[in-house]
């Protein structure tokens, strides 16, 4: 589901395995990456790609409640 907000971009995916899930899509956009030649990687359609992953990872409030 996604969800439009004032200043925000909400996505939100049903999973029973967030943690896992969220390792596999990340994985999946980095091994599509890495397929790209140089050329495409310098174009500017990538930029929302990196967008999204750094969306993805987790902030340092997450990393700390993952350490506990």
């Amino acid at each position: 589901m996604v969800e439009l907000k004032e200043k925000e971009l909400i996505i939100r995916i049903e999973t029973d395995y967030p943690e896992e899930d969220l390792k596999e899509f990340q994985g999946a956009i980095i091994y599509a990456l890495e397929g790209m030649d140089d050329e495409f990687l310098h174009h500017n359609s990538i930029y929302p790609i990196f967008t999204l992953l750094r969306a993805l990872l987790p902030d340092e409030d997450q990393l700390k409640k993952l350490r506990k």
